[in-house]
């Protein structure tokens, strides 16, 4: 029988690193996770939310409660396969579930790109930001305003592009079909000094991007590994 949320940190005064658990939105962008830690060196298990970005999005928008459980679950999970860390893939996850306080339950380290935009925002001014849906936009907005008041925030959603790399659209078409580069023209135009990819499903077309921009291109990725491993 799964234990309940409550219980899971009772007694435990220490838990080992073990495996990474890789939490995402769908399949893909765990897969995404998993192969990101795997080619530098970590061991990481995969531990998708939703089936597919659609399920992802109406997972957004449940009650509270019931996201808390769900993940909750998952977290569970990766604990009795000896995960002591989780990667929170997935940003629009991140900013929908609260999952300091799922850290504090269970003992697990939890990295989520939450953590990297916190220490972003008081490098810049103007920033811009491609999330996948307005909910995920929603919760990057919130800790970047929460870390730098003063920040002049642009944002747009493109879950068609989402769709188009679970698709597996090639990079540069998907650019082009979702006129990404006119939307980084934008951002550029209206004072933008970078562009956060804010959806791990974005760094798929990051170079076919840069490749038609002048505006630097945020990933959290490698931050967030940075996190991950300062224990």
């Amino acid at each position: 029988m799964a234990t309940s949320p409550g219980s899971w940190g009772e007694g435990m005064t220490h838990v080992t690193l073990g495996p990474v658990a890789v939490l995402a939105g769908t399949p893909v962008d765990t897969r995404m996770g998993t192969a990101f830690l795997g080619a530098r060196g970590l061991t990481a298990l995969p531990f998708p939310i939703s089936a597919n970005p659609w399920e992802q999005t109406a997972f957004q928008y449940a009650p509270a409660e019931d996201r808390h459980r769900r993940v909750g679950q998952v977290l569970e999970q990766a604990l009795r396969r000896g995960c002591g860390r989780a990667l929170v893939y997935c940003n629009s996850l991140s900013g929908a579930v609260d999952f300091p306080a799922l850290a504090e339950e269970t003992g697990l380290r939890i990295v989520t790109p939450l953590e990297v935009y916190r220490e972003l925002a008081p490098q810049y001014r103007t920033l811009g930001v491609i999330a996948a849906n307005a909910q995920g936009l929603s919760g990057i907005e919130q800790v970047l305003l929460e870390a730098n008041p003063r920040l002049n925030l642009l944002g747009a959603c493109a879950l068609q592009a989402v769709l188009d790399v679970e698709a597996g659209v090639p990079p540069e078409e998907l650019v082009e079909r979702r006129c990404l580069a006119e939307l980084a023209g934008w951002f550029d135009g209206c004072g933008a000094e970078a562009l956060v990819l804010g959806c791990t499903h974005f760094p798929y077309f990051k170079e076919a991007l840069a490749a038609r921009t002048t505006l630097p291109l945020v990933d959290p990725a490698d931050e967030m590994l940075r996190l991950l491993t300062a224990l």
